[in-house]
């Protein structure tokens, strides 16, 4: 009997150990469950901070709002890689590596740049690392913390205990199938509708003002949304047809000067050439575009306002070439779409008997894919930084612009006889980075006077004092000849200077501009010259896309329907850049402005708007005739 009850009591005993062990386990589970699903969203806020430090940004101007956006983004990223490993250890540990990646990237991008990486560079990686050679790396700050923060995620994640079910298992599988279907619920939830993208996508005219106020993940997302191109609503090619025959005019003959011979067309797009007094109150020792300045007769002068800022040089080149505006356009037309001949002014010029066009760039062929879109384009060849070996590179980098206009005097003097030279010169001497040792004579070097240490503006407008120069030279050189020539040269785009110059010249951050002050740091000057009569014109601001179209009327080449169009337009909106656009009474709109007279010109932007679709994108139904002059010859 004592035996029995011993055995029972025994047993008891076991199955209450049993179940201590069981509530232990289940007690340990959830613990590992808790302590997981904590450092999940541990590691997910912390490498939003960590990404934003890589950047330098200041995470209180992004605002609660868009930081929970970002920390979404991320979350659910984490989710996903979680879910496909069905562990939590693994998934962390391969999303902190990802976004170590992506920060040490956006740190690196953003010193030679001014912001960090955004889709249009994946199109342009060969061009980026062309430029990126030239440039002295420092380890500051934001490097040491990021890297420092990703290393401390690392290592915690490592501690967490291996989850020890089986892969494919029940266990696993649930929770893996719960989180994709989230991760799949929010990206739906994302693209039908507007809400969270909401005051993003319309940043892109700025791409470091954006990434400051939105933070970098949102703002990155929302611009590659950008890059897909749809047909615009209410687009038909007929409709597209009629709108041009409506422009179409009568055959008009090429004018020639006196001499009877065509005249020599030297079209110059000068790298990040502008006048920084349209910024503010500037004083320098000396003027840096005193010839620029003193050009009146037979000169058409005045300002652009670009789409681009400091970077992207082939928008605004395929913006003058074209007629077309960067703000109908996502992505980059050189790098995405021009896949076909393409009519242009370069083809329009040839119409007109041309026999060859070149072009010239002292710099990599490669860059931006101009090797390949140049011969569709209509030039006959192209002429890279391997006929400039034996130029001194001005700041050990760049090929000076007295060299890059001697070699374009030297297609003149070479060109057969009785042939109208046609050349498109994209020079890189006042390429960034503004922080080389400036090798121009001591003579030549500015110093502003109003403001101190702002060592890059100063070395950067001693390189557009050596383009004046080079330009006068240019000038008296074709002054001597008896050929009639005209030149045209404009700037791509202002240069990415620091924000203290900003602040110091504007009286506030970049990240505080109105559209007004986005419009001032995007204008830049252009000038028409000719050694015969034109007629003289200021110009007081214009935009790229109608550049080509001035240049055209200046010098009397045919317009096309197409050109006509664009005439008209102009009366109404002489500006229309990605930025925002003015109208006939020079108020500006950026393109989220709504208002009584936003609502009143939305028909006629977005009729510009099908035009372009048909141009560049509708190329199997594109009529070339309304894009191209007729051949006079």
């Amino acid at each position: 009997m004592n035996n029995e009850k011993e055995n029972i009591e025994n047993e008891n005993t076991q199955i209450d150990n049993s179940s201590i062990k069981s509530s232990k386990k289940i007690i340990k589970k959830a613990g590992y469950v808790i302590i997981s699903f904590l450092w999940f969203i541990i590691v997910t806020c912390i490498e939003y901070v960590a990404i934003e430090i890589f950047l330098d940004s200041d995470i209180k101007e992004i605002g609660l709002e868009f930081a929970l956006k970002n920390i979404a983004f991320i979350a659910i990223f984490n989710i996903i890689i979680v879910s496909l490993f069905q562990r939590i250890k693994i998934g962390l540990l391969i999303s902190e590596v990802l976004f170590l990646v992506v920060g040490l990237a956006n740190y690196f991008v953003l010193q030679f740049r001014g912001y960090g990486v955004v889709m249009m560079d994946f199109y342009s990686i060969q061009t980026a690392g062309n430029v990126a050679d030239n440039y002295s790396y420092k380890l500051e700050k934001p490097f040491f913390i990021g890297t420092a923060v990703f290393v401390f995620l690392f290592v915690i994640t490592l501690l967490l205990r291996k989850s020890k079910h089986k892969y494919f298992s029940l266990q696993g599988l649930l929770p893996a199938f719960g989180g994709i279907i989230i991760a799949v619920g929010f990206i739906v939830s994302i693209n039908v509708s507007d809400y969270f993208f909401k005051d993003v996508t319309s940043l892109s005219w700025d791409h470091r003002v954006g990434m400051n106020t939105c933070g970098y993940l949102l703002y990155a997302v929302s611009n590659a949304t950008r890059y897909s191109v749809e047909e615009p609503k209410g687009y038909s090619q007929a409709e597209a047809d009629r709108v041009l025959g409506e422009h179409a005019g009568s055959d008009e003959e090429y004018f020639e000067p006196s001499s009877g011979k065509k005249p020599n067309i030297i079209l110059i797009m000068n790298e990040a050439y502008s006048d920084l007094s349209v910024l503010g109150n500037i004083s320098t020792n000396k003027s840096y575009n005193s010839f620029y300045t003193s050009l009146k007769k037979n000169t058409v002068k005045g300002y652009l306002e670009t789409s681009v800022y400091g970077g992207y040089t082939s928008i605004s080149e395929f913006e003058f070439l074209s007629g077309l505006s960067k703000s109908k356009i996502p992505g980059n037309p050189y790098l995405q779409y021009i896949k076909d001949d393409f009519p242009n002014l370069i083809t329009c010029l040839k119409a007109c008997g041309y026999e060859k066009a070149y072009a010239v760039h002292p710099y990599n062929a490669s860059g931006y894919n101009r090797n390949r879109v140049y011969p569709l384009l209509g030039f006959n060849e192209f002429f890279d930084v391997e006929e400039f070996r034996d130029c001194k590179k001005t700041r050990g980098k760049y090929v000076s612009d007295e060299d890059d206009f001697s070699y374009v005097r030297k297609l003149y003097e070479e060109k057969e006889e009785g042939e109208s030279l046609l050349v498109f010169n994209v020079t890189m001497q006042n390429h960034n980075p503004y922080t080389l040792n400036n090798d121009f004579d001591v003579n030549e070097k500015i110093r502003i006077t109003s403001l101190q240490n702002e060592t890059q503006a100063e070395e950067y407008l001693t390189c557009i004092r050596a383009s004046d120069k080079a330009l006068e030279n240019m000038v008296k050189y074709f002054e001597k000849q008896d050929e009639p020539t005209v030149i045209l040269m404009f700037g791509d785009h202002q240069p990415h200077l620091p924000d203290s110059f900003y602040e110091k010249v504007m009286g506030k951050n970049p990240s505080e501009f109105s559209i007004d002050d986005t419009f001032a740091t995007h204008k830049v000057p252009f000038l028409i010259w000719a050694n015969y009569d034109i007629e003289e014109k200021e110009v007081e601001c214009t935009s790229v896309n109608y550049l080509s179209l001035l240049f055209k009327e200046a010098v009397d080449v045919p317009l096309s329907d197409f050109d006509r169009y664009l005439k008209e337009l102009y009366k109404e909106f002489p500006v229309i850049t990605a930025n925002g656009y003015m109208d006939s009474k020079r108020r500006l709109y950026s393109w989220n402005a709504y208002t009584a007279d936003t609502e009143k010109y939305k028909e006629k932007l977005d009729e510009y708007g099908r035009i372009t679709y048909n141009y560049l994108f509708d190329v199997d139904n594109r009529k070339d005739l309304h894009y191209q002059n007729k051949d006079n010859n």
